[in-house]
Order: C-alpha cells, then structure tokens, then sequence
C-alpha cells in the first residue's frame, strides 16, 4: 500500500472494518479474465440486475429479527490492485453469479441472538470490543474469529462471502478505491480518522451511521 502515506493508514484501518461480520448467499465465482489493455465503457457492461431478481430482500433470523441483504448482479469486476500489497496484484476482471449480501454489517444484537441460541461462542471483549459493552447494541459486533463468524451464517441459514464477492459489494465494478469512489476518506463517508479513531467516537458507531459511504 505505497500510493500514499494517508491511503495505506486508511486502508488498514478498512481492512480491521472487514473483520466485522457479514452474510452472504448463493453465489459462485466461475472464472478470472485477463486485465488486458485497461477499462473501457465496453468491459463495463451487463451489471444491471436482471428485471426478476429483488434489488432487497428482507429475511428472517431463526430468533425472528428482520434482516435485509441486497442483489449484487452477475458480471464481471475489476478485482485488486497493481498498486497494492502482492496479494493484490495483478488488477484482473473476475466474473461471479449473482448474490445477496447482508445490508450491514451483523449487529451485536444479531450475533447475542446466536449465542443465546447455544450455537455461537461469546466473542473476545475488553479494549475496542463491543461485546457486553453499554449502548452499542446496533453497533457492528467485533473481536470475532472466523469460526464464529462461520457459525453465526450458518446459523442465519447463509454463509460467508467469498473474497472476491465481498470485493466486488464493497467496492463496486470499476477499480474505485472506496465504496463512494476515488475521494479522499472522510468523517461523511467513512468512521475514519487520523490520531481520533472513529472520527471522534473512539470506536464503532452504529450500522448504517454513514449512508454517503455506501457502495454501489
């Protein structure tokens, strides 16, 4: 992450946001193209969901809370960065089946149901987790491991997204760095901050704090 000192901050911060959990459901990466030449209004065609697919669907968890996932369209993305760290190299397109994902990240509300289930495990609590803590109850729940965020999407009847899938609901079809485009990261966008984590917070703020954020 060497294009700038601000965006290698940002991004790992980002990528720390990632480790909160999210569902998704029924999808199939099939293949990787070649990047080629670069990106043209020709390899950017066909991502409108097609007529009969729901852009939202609003599902129940087994404890009866409403949950709501969104359609991501088949089709192609341009997936990585030549940029980025080595994992992410090379930019290349990567074709996937359509999906749902989870709107917003589980809630610690979401995840309690779970383990009041007897299916999921207590996460980690004590410094910058939300478990047991006061008031951040819709607040995204955290210091989870994967196995627990496995256990809880099975539960939910899902299961965890891919990388790739959960690259191309982040981040669009279009090689943007963010989810609202290529703009420098900001307290309207992103709970973001330089030396104030959580733009003043100091940690998570409630799911859906920042619509002007979202992704495509």
């Amino acid at each position: 992450m060497k294009k700038n000192s601000q965006i290698g901050v940002y991004l790992f911060v980002f990528n720390c946001v990632m480790l909160f959990l999210s569902c998704g459901k029924d999808a199939l990466v099939n293949e990787s193209l070649n990047a080629g030449a670069g990106r043209g209004p020709d390899e950017l065609q066909g991502f409108s969901p097609p007529p009969d697919q729901p852009e939202v669907v609003r599902i129940l968890l087994p404890s009866g809370t409403r949950v709501e996932m969104v359609a991501v369209a088949a089709g192609r993305f341009w997936m990585g960065a030549d940029w980025a760290e080595t994992e992410e190299k090379p930019q290349r397109l990567v074709v996937l089946d359509s999906y749902y994902i989870d709107r917003y990240e589980v809630t610690v509300s979401n995840y309690q149901q779970c383990v009041d289930a007897g299916v999921c495990d207590a996460p980690a609590d004590g410094e910058d987790c939300n478990w047991q803590v006061g008031g951040r109850s819709d607040h995204p729940i955290n210091c989870v491991s994967w196995y627990d965020a496995n256990n809880f999407c099975n539960w939910a009847g899902k299961r965890l997204p891919t990388e790739a899938e959960w690259e191309k609901a982040a981040r669009g079809v279009d090689a943007r760095l963010y989810p609202w485009g290529d703009a420098e990261p900001d307290c309207k966008r992103a709970n973001t901050g330089w030396g104030s984590l959580g733009c003043g917070a100091q940690g998570t703020r409630p799911v859906g704090s920042v619509p002007a954020g979202q992704s495509p």
